[in-house]
């Protein structure tokens, strides 16, 4: 995998520096297939998308039911966030949410441990995504609370609204894109979005602006991704 590394603007230290990785690909459901199929199988291609499909949905089940998972790919669990007001408060969905907390499991996480690591030098020029934090919540995991802001921490991320192009964007997995139609705060290190109407699911993080810490725009549209996918 590789990875460069910049200066990590969450700490104090000013020889911090934090690892971005980079060239990253993410895979759809079809492309884990055609993977499959390239290594060879019994299985035709039909019979392992309605396999993938069967089991998203007896997810999302498991979901309603309030339940969690323990399989040979994650572990999740759920938990409640918001303050209660006293013991005889009860949930309120204005007030509260029902949070997933989600992680691979330990057979999926030891192969990690494997990564060839490829330290790359650091782009120059484009923005860098280093963390985000969700606004109502105050996770860090990916989480995004419907309605409420992201706060976004990284380097060269100013956008400029007058700009059609410049903006954070939430992509789908279909790649159907939703644009933060408010900024809150719009800085080179911080940007502050109100999130747009997005359907539950999972999202990319992309910003996209002209910023290269001139006083002008520049004019090539740069991208960044943040490497972990957001969840609504």
């Amino acid at each position: 995998m590789d990875y460069f590394l910049i200066d990590n603007y969450l700490t104090s230290d000013p020889n911090d520096q934090t690892a971005i990785p980079t060239n990253i690909r993410s895979y759809s459901d079809e492309q884990i297939i055609d993977r499959i199929m390239q290594r060879g199988t019994t299985l035709t291609r039909p019979d392992l998308l309605a396999a993938i499909r069967a089991y998203q949905e007896e997810y999302g089940l498991i979901v309603e039911e309030g339940n969690g998972f323990n399989t040979g790919l994650i572990t999740a669990g759920p938990s409640i966030v918001g303050k209660f007001n006293g013991v005889t408060d009860g949930f309120d969905h204005s007030r509260h949410k029902m949070h997933y907390s989600v992680n691979f499991s330990r057979t999926i996480q030891g192969k990690a441990t494997v990564v060839k690591m490829n330290k790359v030098q650091a782009p120059n020029t484009g923005p860098v995504v280093v963390a985000v934090r969700d606004g109502m919540s105050g996770l860090t995991d990916g989480t995004l609370s419907a309605g409420g802001a992201l706060d976004i921490t990284g380097s060269r991320l100013k956008v400029y609204p007058e700009l059609v192009d410049d903006g954070v964007y939430f992509v789908a997995h279909d790649g159907t894109e939703y644009k933060s139609a408010a900024l809150v705060e719009n800085k080179p290190s911080r940007l502050i979005v109100m999130l747009p109407a997005l359907p539950s699911g999972s999202y990319t993080l992309e910003v996209r602006t002209h910023f290269t810490g001139a006083a002008a725009p520049g004019k090539q549209l740069r991208k960044a991704q943040f490497a972990r996918s957001l969840t609504i």
